[in-house]
Formats: C-alpha cells, sequence, structure tokens
C-alpha cells in the first residue's frame, strides 16, 4: 500500500464513539458534557461516523476484528448513548469496514464503505438496512481499480450518491469518485474525478440536480494541501473546480449545506513558518 493510500486511511482517524451533548454556553465559555460513552464487543472495535436519528438515538458504524477477520460493526443507541441493538456483517477471510452512515426516507438505513479479500482489491460496498439493522440488500462496485466508499447521501429519486476514492495506478494518485445508484442499490453511472490526490470531505446535492464535492488535495509532489470545491451536473460530470490556500497547507475534514442555499467547511489550516 502506497505512502499516499497510508494518509488516506490514517486521516480518517480510528476513535470509539464518544457521544457528547453540549448546553447552550457563551462562545468564551467551555462547554458542559452532559454524557459521554464507551462500548467494546470484542478484540478490537472502533466507529468511524456516527449519526443523529430522527428518533432521537445515534447510528453508528464502524468496523470489528476478531479470529483473524475484520468485518463491518453497525450500532443504534438510545438518546443516552445506551446501545439497544447491533450487528456485525462480512464474510470469512473478508476485509470489510463501514466509513459512513445515513437515515433513510423509509426510516432504515444506509452504510458506505468498502470490501476486499485476498484475490480482490477493495471495492466500494453499499449497504441498506430496515430500522433495525438487518440487511435488505448489499452491493459491491468494481471501479477498475481499488476503491473506498468514504460518505453516501439519498437522492430526491429515492437512490444513492456515493463519494469516494480510488487509486490510479498509472499515476500513483488518490482520485474523487462519484458513484451514483437507483433504490434498488444498481449503479447508473460512475465519474472519476480530478488529477491530483485528494480526500474527500463530503458530497450535497445543488438546486439544479448536480453534486457540490468538498474535499482536499495535495500541492504537487509536496504534502501542502488545498481546500477543494468540485461542481457537477446530475450525471456526475464536473462543470468546475476551485481550489483555496492562502497557508502552506489547508485540510477540509466537514462538509455540509446550510439553509440558505450555501455550503459550510470546517477544516485545518498550516500558517506558513508556523512549524504547525
Amino acid at each position: 500500500m502506497g505512502e499516499k493510500m497510508k494518509s488516506l486511511l490514517v486521516s480518517l482517524g480510528a476513535m470509539l464513539l464518544a457521544a457528547l451533548l453540549v448546553l447552550p454556553v457563551s462562545a468564551f465559555d467551555p462547554p458542559d458534557t452532559l454524557w459521554t460513552t464507551t462500548h467494546g464487543w470484542d478484540d478490537f472495535d472502533m466507529f468511524y461516523c456516527v449519526e443523529p436519528t430522527s428518533d432521537g438515538g445515534y447510528v453508528m458504524v464502524g468496523d470489528i476484528y476478531y479470529d483473524g477477520d475484520t468485518d463491518l460493526l453497525m450500532a443504534y443507541s438510545d438518546s443516552n448513548g445506551n446501545i439497544i441493538w447491533s450487528h456485525v456483517l462480512g464474510e470469512v477471510s473478508n476485509y470489510e469496514t463501514g466509513w459512513c452512515v445515513k437515515e433513510t426516507s423509509d426510516g432504515g438505513y444506509i452504510f458506505a464503505g468498502q470490501r476486499e479479500d485476498l484475490n480482490h482489491p477493495s471495492n466500494i460496498w453499499l449497504l441498506k438496512t430496515d430500522p433495525s439493522g438487518n440487511e435488505i440488500w448489499s452491493h459491491t462496485y468494481d471501479a477498475g481499480e481499488p476503491s473506498i466508499g468514504h460518505h453516501v447521501k439519498e437522492t430526491p429519486d429515492g437512490g444513492f450518491i456515493i463519494l469516494g476514492s480510488l487509486v490510479d495506478w498509472n499515476t500513483g494518485e488518490i482520485l474523487f469518485l462519484l458513484l451514483k445508484t437507483d433504490a434498488d442499490g444498481n449503479q447508473s453511472w460512475l465519474q472519476v474525478l480530478g488529477e491530483q490526490t485528494g480526500f474527500p470531505a463530503g458530497v450535497e446535492l445543488t438546486p439544479d440536480g448536480g453534486y457540490m464535492i468538498a474535499g482536499t488535495v495535495y500541492q504537487g509532489e509536496t504534502w501542502y494541501q488545498d481546500a477543494c470545491l468540485i461542481k457537477t451536473d446530475g450525471d456526475g460530470n464536473e462543470v468546475w473546480q476551485q481550489t483555496y490556500g492562502d497557508f502552506d497547507s489547508e485540510a477540509i475534514r466537514g462538509f455540509e449545506q446550510t439553509s440558505d442555499g450555501g455550503y459550510l467547511m470546517a477544516g485545518t489550516l498550516s500558517p506558513v513558518d508556523s512549524g504547525a
């Protein structure tokens, strides 16, 4: 595995669930922790994504390692972090993990991640469940090169849009990948975007039926980074790309659409000569 792929995966982080709720306080005061909880299932388990649900609870996804296998771990908790149910999904001798989960309009959940085995490179994995986490359908998608599904959102037509990454063996770059499915997870189209190594931070729908992608791209052969926005049409074709960088390194880690139609990005920056 190349150094850039290692950097990509490390930047995702390996974190245990620590759901923190805060009281409304002054911006100058530290927040008050209402509760925090940790959960352990087996030898080594972690969550990469936690999302609030419409009933006030939380749904989580990550992976669990036991008996030599890494399998997808999903769980649901009440509003106080008490686990109501959990499921482990995976096949023997495979590597399966979930990087993102969202509640769907039918009350179930959609999970995006990756699946690979000893004979096949990593493929994007999409998993649909009912409200109790029972599998309804599961699909993997072969992009022709190793790929990972990082983010997923339900689309107005009932399908799903997946933002991921793909390793281009010819150039060594890790590129953005956008994949659209119908409501049953059947692939509609797949587009590879960008020309330089990047880390996808999120995807949002735009009013014209297209998509807005946020992420971080590396500056040439250096490890300095720039914030990046990519606008596509409804078929995933790139309309424009804009990078933002006034410092040595800017990295986007979070991306959300705001109620006024704008976009909010959050991340980190390293000013010139800061040593950060």
